[in-house]
Formats: structure tokens, sequence, C-alpha cells
């Protein structure tokens, strides 16, 4: 097969995956780990009033081989602040995981961060069954003490988060035989 031909397929192909994707926004694929799944981009809101940053860009990436999730976040900071460490506030519980910064970027006054954080996979199963909203507490060093921002679903917002993620979980879990 020629090279055009095998472009024009790998574009009906990503297409196919991303149309029928629909409004659940994911898109999944093998690789030498196992399967691989992206759910796109998301924001989740500010769980404080008058809290700068307003919201979080989030998206979630399973990988089969190591069984993990990365959740995958960018947010607007005050200062060149180094990530710590997200908590999880659901179902009665709070998790803890490292985060790693993967870039910083100078914007306006402050820096926009690109921020990962990796957990098992079971353990993002139990933030969503609950019916309760969970709470991300992301924590920073900012160099004299920890700065922290926490960011949460409320009301109806949560109830349509929960429904599409815990479709996606579904689809991983149908997919590889969890």
């Amino acid at each position: 097969m020629d090279d055009i031909r095998k472009i024009t397929l790998a574009c009906v192909l990503v297409a196919v995956v991303w149309f029928s994707a629909g409004a659940d926004d994911y898109v999944q694929r093998r690789s030498e780990k196992g399967w691989v799944f992206h759910m796109f981009c998301k924001k989740m809101p500010s769980a404080v009033s008058k809290q700068k940053p307003g919201a979080v860009e989030y998206d979630y990436t399973y990988v089969e081989g190591p069984d993990s999730v990365s959740l995958l976040m960018t947010i607007e900071l005050p200062a060149a602040y180094k990530p710590v460490r997200a908590e999880f506030r659901a179902c009665g519980a709070v998790d803890a995981y490292e985060s790693g910064l993967i870039y910083a970027d100078s914007k306006g006054k402050g820096y926009k961060c690109r921020i990962k954080t990796s957990f098992p996979f079971d353990d993002w199963v139990r933030m969503y069954s609950c019916s309760d909203p969970f709470r991300l507490s992301l924590v920073f060093d900012g160099g004299s003490g920890y700065v922290s921002y926490v960011f949460g679903f409320a009301g109806r917002q949560w109830e349509k988060h929960r429904s599409e993620v815990s479709r996606f979980q579904q689809t991983i879990k149908y997919n590889t035989g969890k």
C-alpha cells in the first residue's frame, strides 16, 4: 500500500473513532502495553468561592499494562509552585498521590502548569462510585510552606460528570476483561 493510501486510511480511522466516541469524548487503541484509553479534556470548577484559579482543566489516560490511570491537569498559578501531591476526598476517605510537573510556562503575571498524578484503576473507580462528589486538593510547595487549591463538582454537574466517567470506566472494563 502506498503512503497516500496509508495516510488516508489513518485519517479515516481517526475520524471513525472520534465520531463513534460521540458525547463520551474518548479514544481507545492498542499499544505494546495493552489497551490505552484517553478521555479528552474537561474542566473541574473551584470548590472554594473566589479561589484563583477558578478551575482546573484535566484529562484521564488509562494504560492496561500497569493498570493505572494518569490524571493530567493544566492549571494557572500565581507563582512557579512545585506540585507535591493530589488529595482525593471521596466516600469518607482521603487518598493522596504524588504529583509531578510536566512543564511550566510563563503566562501574564503567573504560570500555566501541566501536572501529572497517577493512581490505581480501582481507586479511580471508587472515586466515582460515591453518590457525593469527591474533592480534589492540589498541594504545592510554595517555597516557605504549602499552598493548596480545592476543586470539585456540585449537584447536577457531578451527576452528569459521574455518569460520563462511569460509562468510560465500563468501556475500559469491558475491553480489558476487568
